[in-house]
């Protein structure tokens, strides 16, 4: 055996092994394990590495292929989780429910350089391609409130104490609130809909931020892993997500726990901020469907920075909506990527 299949096939192990402690992330509480959590942020690319070992073993030497192999079956529902498989979605009729779910993250890619979008071209792409009745938003500028409503007349805007996230809707509202985090900048909001003859409630949440981004960047623009720098700053990344995986796993739980002391049919939509892999996303999920899960096609990459193929944006319901079309919308109006659904009731 040659060097170089040596060093193929140590790499190959230790893409095996860091493939292997992402299937374990869902298991443990970030407290505890947290840098489990971290290693769920390049799965797909971790997914992708062993494929490619796949089809080199498959024609070089067969028998290297089978770890990878029965690696990626192992843990085949974490690759759905970023990865739709489904057919196209159902007609759609007129009592299905729309719902779009949107980090604006303040519109900030409308001020990127050379760019001729204004909030109007927003607002007008986000009726005409996905015909909401209901706008889950998360970071969303309060002082755009006036010009979303001219757009959607006869919408009824809700938020708290302008806290960045709101619902908006057509639908009559009977009962609106807050599950309150302690911070202006993620938040919960939730609204009670009379949709046909059932009371549904709604959440918009937006978990906490990671706040690497500024960090992550400059750390990658001028990486140079001789420099005492470098690993400062991959130090102060690590810090980082350690506390606040922590604390989105309190947040989900109290919006879980809210959710499961009311009578209604329910419907949770937002930035969760952590990919499909991580415990918070699977403690949030439990007892829930996944609309991407169940119609998206093709990989589902809500997250427009550096990071590829990351999904930390969701539309979760009940089980008692069947989800009829899925779509992630790839447009830069800000870092995260529209994502609208089509539900429909078991009992309309």
């Amino acid at each position: 055996m040659g060097p170089i299949k040596k060093i193929l096939i140590v790499i190959n192990i230790l893409v095996i092994i860091a493939t292997l402690l992402v299937y374990l992330t869902s298991y443990f509480v970030p407290e505890k394990m947290w840098i489990f959590s971290t290693l769920g942020l390049v799965y797909p690319m971790l997914f992708f590495s062993n494929c490619i070992f796949i089809v080199f073993w498959l024609f070089n030497e067969v028998r290297w292929m089978i770890p990878s192999v029965l690696c990626v079956v192992l843990g085949w529902t974490y690759t759905t989780g970023f990865i739709g498989l489904n057919s196209d979605g159902k007609d759609i009729k007129s009592h299905d429910i729309s719902i779009l779910s949107y980090n604006t993250h303040f519109f900030a890619g409308l001020t990127t350089k050379g760019t001729d979008n204004t909030l109007y071209d927003v607002m007008d792409y986000m009726m005409t391609s996905a015909k909401p009745r209901i706008i889950c938003l998360q970071e969303f500028n309060m002082k755009h409130k006036d010009i979303l409503l001219q757009k959607f007349e006869g919408y009824k805007f809700i938020d708290i104490d302008n806290k960045r996230t709101a619902i908006v809707t057509n639908y009559p509202v009977i009962d609106e609130g807050e599950i309150d985090f302690g911070t202006r900048t993620n938040s919960c909001v939730w609204a009670d809909l009379i949709i046909e003859s059932d009371t549904v409630r709604v959440y918009s949440f937006h978990l906490q931020s990671n706040n690497i981004t500024k960090v992550a960047d400059k750390m990658l623009d001028n990486i140079d892993l001789q420099e005492k720098s470098t690993w400062n700053e991959a130090r102060t990344i690590l810090s980082k997500y350690r506390s606040t995986a922590v604390i989105r796993a309190q947040q989900a739980a109290m919006i879980k726990e809210h959710a499961e002391k009311t009578g209604y049919n329910i419907i949770l939509a937002g930035d969760m901020n952590e990919p499909p892999s991580s415990f918070t996303y699977h403690k949030m999920k439990e007892g829930l469907k996944d609309a991407f899960r169940e119609r998206a096609s093709g990989i589902g990459s809500t997250y427009a920075g550096r990071i590829p193929f990351l999904r930390i944006d969701y539309i979760l319901t009940d089980n008692s909506y069947d989800v009829i079309q899925y779509h992630t919308h790839s447009v830069n109006y800000s870092d995260h990527y529209p994502i609208s659904a089509i539900l429909r009731s078991d009992n309309p």
